[in-house]
């Protein structure tokens, strides 16, 4: 009877060392396919994970889980859930965890030349109580001489920048209404987790010279109020967008 235990508790073993083995091969697996894809520009579903990687398995979170933190200790990037909408699957985007480093090279902002165009689309946005319509956008870029409608000669075609990069890249999300035909666009999930709201304020505060952040009391206390993934309970580090 002892024999018989001692049996099926070294089988037990064994079948927990290969399970356990098996995950590791998967985790393994998924930071490759993460990293092949194009890490912080790209946005991953379950689904996607599930038919490509990880197929079959009752230990999903513990291998997303366990990917993350590879991800963020040998690459610096931050796995993050997207704001899910009702209806549609689970997806995620891939963060750089060193953009909130203070004074970095490494802005927050993709593609340099793009980089003010994109500021000044976030901070309307944010500045308008975090949401405006695509005809509110387009003519307070208009009134910056930037004509969505003709190609720029530093920005290309800049409504398909918005429309299709920045949507795609999770910097702005939009929605629809069925009636009117109008886009109404906020922060993405992307902007929300690497864009410092302080730091967008604070540009705002240059533009008009004679203006503090807390002029803006309702803007203030969010921007005081937002999270950054990289940010500790001690420390709080705002990203710089631009150099000063």
């Amino acid at each position: 009877m002892s024999q018989r235990r001692t049996n099926r508790s070294s089988q037990l073993s064994q079948n927990n060392s290969l399970v356990e083995g098996n995950i590791e091969d998967t985790v393994n697996d998924l930071v490759r396919y993460i990293i092949y894809k194009g890490g912080e520009h790209t946005v991953f579903s379950k689904s996607d994970l599930m038919k490509n990687v990880i197929h079959k398995t009752s230990r999903y979170e513990d291998i997303i889980t366990r990917t993350n933190e590879i991800l963020n200790s040998v690459y610096g990037y931050n796995m993050v859930i997207c704001d899910t909408i009702k209806g549609k699957e689970k997806s995620y985007i891939i963060t750089n965890t060193l953009s909130h480093i203070k004074n970095t090279n490494e802005e927050d902002i993709p593609d340099d030349v793009n980089r003010i165009l994109i500021l000044l689309i976030l901070a309307h946005i944010f500045m308008s109580n975090n949401s405006v319509s695509d005809v509110s956008l387009y003519s307070f870029l208009n009134s910056l001489g930037i004509d969505v409608e003709v190609d720029h000669p530093i920005f290309g075609k800049v409504k398909d920048y918005i429309t299709k990069i920045l949507l795609k890249k999770q910097y702005l999300q939009s929605e629809l209404d069925i009636k009117s035909r109008r886009q109404t666009f906020k922060w993405g999930a992307r902007a929300e987790k690497e864009v410092s709201k302080m730091a967008v304020l604070e540009f705002v505060c240059q533009i008009y010279k004679d203006r503090l952040p807390k002029d803006w009391s309702n803007q203030y206390e969010i921007s005081r109020n937002q999270s950054l993934p990289s940010q500790t309970e001690n420390e709080i580090v705002e990203t710089q967008i631009l150099d000063d």
